[in-house]
């Protein structure tokens, strides 16, 4: 359990599951401020800390590209392929069928749910995140900035906000 001391400053801040109330004020915090629009940048969980490479085999990987699409990968499970995608797939972005590959995402979804349970003990239901989950020709997300789906989905997975990230002072 992490506590409501203030997020480390440094390159590596702790990403092991958040109490519910400390979840709950972090990201209400967070979206309440906006986002920053940022062309690229990757915030990556593992082996309980935020930095901006993988340590470690059960990690978290958030790409945001320029406040519309966020590529989300990890370790997957079953069928699934561990890259999940908020906002607008890359190919609606980029209106190109090349720039990504088809997302099964009811397949994700149970997977991503999974990783939250196996690596973090976060029991989470796929249907809480099939919607959070960029559909195929969705150009129209539901949130503005992506950041805001990036927070609402670490949120659900019992993960602090890193400190860095867009709209965090």
């Amino acid at each position: 359990m992490v506590s409501d001391n203030p997020p480390r400053t440094d390159s590596i801040q702790r990403c092991r599951p958040l109490g519910r109330h400390a979840r709950s004020r972090r990201s209400e915090a967070l979206l309440g401020r906006g986002s920053k629009v940022i062309a690229q940048r990757k915030f990556v969980c593992s082996e309980g800390h935020w930095s901006d490479v993988a340590s470690g085999s059960a990690f978290l990987s958030v790409e945001v590209h320029d406040s519309d699409v966020a590529t989300v990968t990890y370790v997957p499970t079953g069928t699934a392929q561990g890259l999940i995608y908020l906002g607008s797939q890359p190919r609606d972005y980029f209106d190109d069928p090349a720039a990504s590959g088809p997302v099964d995402l009811d397949a994700e979804a149970t997977a991503i749910t999974m990783w939250a349970s196996q690596v973090l003990g976060t029991e989470v239901v796929p249907d809480d995140v099939l919607p959070l989950l960029a559909g195929a020709g969705v150009t129209e997300p539901a949130d503005d900035f992506v950041e805001e789906t990036v927070v609402r989905l670490l949120s659900l997975l019992n993960l602090p906000i890193p400190a860095d990230f867009p709209g965090v002072a």
